[in-house]
């Protein structure tokens, strides 16, 4: 009998940074959905992140500059409560 390769493609990447302007990170692949958590505590949610972007964000030696830079005004979010 041949067993399927049951392995399971993640939805969603969830990484807590040592970062002094980020404290985690959330990325829904389906989706492209990026959530960001300031160490302040606020939460951003950024609509349409393309999964390259995301990538070089999340191997990016200093994520708060990158995200500055790449991220911030780039592309359309919502505050939440």
């Amino acid at each position: 009998m041949i067993q399927e390769n049951s392995q399971e493609v993640p939805t969603e990447e969830n990484i807590t940074h040592s970062s002094s302007t980020i404290a985690h990170s959330q990325y829904k692949f389906d989706v492209e959905e990026l959530r960001i958590e300031f160490n302040s505590g606020v939460q951003y949610v950024y609509d349409n992140v393309p999964l390259t972007e995301y990538l070089a964000f999340r191997d990016a030696e200093s994520k708060g500059s990158y995200f500055a830079k790449n991220i911030s005004r780039k592309f359309n979010y919502t505050k939440l409560d």
